[in-house]
């Protein structure tokens, strides 16, 4: 009995520390600074003067002025035209244009870009918003519900996920998966050069443009999170929510349940 025990704890542990890690490439929560804190120091450059500010749900925050503030990141960090996920909080006013969250040049000016779209994309007036993934003279994918809005200027967590081989796009709001709005799937070239936050070119090649608002806890893998896996980094990460573990911290509480049976064990046999 035991010996199933503590091979049970162990396996525990080792699955607990995988799933906290999940090829996790940058995690940036700003509070304060740019500092990539997943410990591989892919850390982010502050543009433009942008600064942070305290929020009331999310403590402090990063608060881009849609003018020229960005943040950029190494250009090894990610490919969007491989496997990733981006998962971003924010806090987006209204706007009737779009409203960059990430992308990556392509090599001639254009992006590569995941945003909130607050106007049609093809032309024409009035509102259209959804969120989107595409790149200068591409259909992009778009996701969305008809007549929701998604610059509400309340906090929402974002996510984008991309299988290359599949060519297949999902997208998320507060963990869970929108519904393709197009019937569209949309091929990402190989993109090089820096990742940019509240910053790139719109579907149709035009910009650039600035995200005006707040951003906070921004993850970067470079593999597709399943709809189980954003669904619980939403929970983890929501305002009030727990704080993700690193995968040493996992490591800890393993051993010290591990202790627990074992003194537990002694005990009963002592008596």
């Amino acid at each position: 009995m035991l010996r199933f025990t503590i091979t049970f704890v162990v396996a525990l542990v080792i699955a607990m520390a995988g799933a906290a890690r999940a090829d996790l490439l940058a995690h940036y929560d700003f509070m304060g600074d740019a500092q990539d804190d997943s410990g591989n120091n892919r850390h982010g450059t502050l543009e433009g003067g942008v600064g942070f500010t305290t929020d009331p749900d999310r403590a402090q925050v990063l608060n881009l002025d849609g003018s020229d503030d960005r943040v950029d990141v190494t250009a090894s960090l990610f490919d969007m035209g491989s496997d990733f996920t981006a998962a971003i909080w924010a806090k987006v006013p209204a706007r009737t244009t779009c409203t960059p969250l990430v992308s990556k040049p392509e090599g001639w000016g254009s992006h590569t870009v995941f945003q909130i779209v607050g106007n049609p994309k093809w032309g024409g007036t009035g509102p259209e918003n959804h969120l989107s993934l595409g790149g200068n003279g591409r259909q992009a994918y778009t996701a969305g519900d008809s007549g929701a809005q998604y610059d509400d200027d309340q906090w929402h967590q974002y996510v984008i996920t991309y299988d290359y081989s599949a060519e297949e796009t999902h997208i998320y709001l507060d963990g869970s998966e929108l519904p393709n709005s197009n019937g569209r799937e949309c091929y990402q070239r190989s993109t090089s050069g820096d990742a940019h936050l509240g910053y790139g070119y719109n579907v149709n090649g035009n910009g650039p443009y600035y995200m005006a608002g707040l951003m906070s806890d921004v993850h970067l893998y470079d593999e597709v999170l399943d709809g189980n896996a954003v669904g619980a980094l939403w929970q983890a990460t929501q305002p009030g929510g727990p704080v993700i573990p690193e995968p040493s911290t996992f490591v800890i509480w393993g051993l010290g349940l591990l202790g627990l049976v074992l003194c537990g064990r002694r005990r009963r046999r002592a008596a």
